[in-house]
C-alpha cells in the first residue's frame, strides 16, 4: 500500500489509475487502476489534500496511520444518528453505537496503525444504510444524493479477495430494496385504479 498511496495523494487519480506497478505479481507486473479497490486510497489521499488545504503540515503516512481511528469513530456516530433514525430516540441511538462500538472485528480496524480497507467500508456501509433510511423518511434530494456516494464508496472499499465482497452484495441491497418499494407502490396504485374501475357505481 505504501506505493500507491504515494501516487494517489502526490499525482492524483489519473496517475493512481494508469500507474503500474512492476515490484507485484512479478515477473508480470500489474495494472493498478483495474486489479485494486481503490476506497482505502482515496480517502487517504481526500483526508490529506483536505488537511493541506486548510494549512496543516501533514505527511501522507500521518494519515494513514489515523484513518482506522478516525473514520472509526465517525462510523460509531453513524450509528448513533441510525439508530435515533430507526427508533426516534436517543437511547437507541446510543445502543446501536454501543454495539457497533464494542464489537472485536470492528475495534480491530479502529487501531491507529491500522491502514486497511474495512476501517473504510464498515464506515461507508454505516453511513450507507442511515442515509437510505433517512431518504425514506424525509424523500431529503442531499440524502439521496449523497447515498448515491456513500454506496459508490462501499463498493469501492472491500479488501482485495478471491472471495466475493460482502460490501458489494449490501450496497446493492439498498437498489434492489429502492427498486422492489418503487414496484409495490406502483403495483399498488394499479391494483386500486382497477379495483376503482370495476367497482359497480351507486344511483
Amino acid at each position: 500500500w505504501a506505493g500507491l498511496r504515494r501516487v494517489a495523494a502526490e499525482h492524483g487519480l489519473e496517475e493512481f489509475w494508469n500507474f503500474f506497478d512492476d515490484k507485484t505479481w512479478y515477473p508480470l507486473g500489474r495494472v493498478v487502476g483495474g486489479t485494486t479497490y481503490p476506497g482505502l486510497l482515496f480517502t487517504a489521499s481526500t483526508a490529506y489534500h483536505a488537511l493541506r488545504a486548510l494549512g496543516l503540515p501533514c505527511d501522507i503516512r500521518d494519515v494513514c496511520v489515523m484513518v482506522g481511528p478516525a473514520v472509526s469513530g465517525l462510523s460509531v456516530y453513524v450509528a448513533y444518528l441510525f439508530g435515533k433514525e430507526v427508533r426516534g430516540t436517543s437511547q437507541a441511538g446510543l445502543c446501536s453505537a454501543f454495539f457497533l462500538a464494542t464489537v472485536p472485528s470492528f475495534i480491530s480496524r479502529s487501531v491507529a496503525g491500522s491502514y486497511d480497507c474495512e476501517a473504510v467500508a464498515i464506515g461507508a456501509l454505516v453511513l450507507t444504510f442511515y442515509l437510505y433510511l433517512k431518504t425514506l423518511n424525509t424523500g431529503s434530494l442531499t440524502c439521496a444524493a449523497a447515498l448515491t456516494l456513500f454506496t459508490k464508496m462501499a463498493e469501492l472499499a472491500p479488501e482485495p479477495s478471491d472471495e466475493p465482497s460482502s460490501e458489494g452484495d449490501v450496497a446493492g441491497e439498498v437498489p434492489t430494496d429502492a427498486a422492489s418499494l418503487l414496484l409495490g407502490c406502483f403495483g399498488q396504485h394499479a391494483l386500486m385504479h382497477a379495483l376503482a374501475r370495476d367497482a359497480p357505481r351507486g344511483g
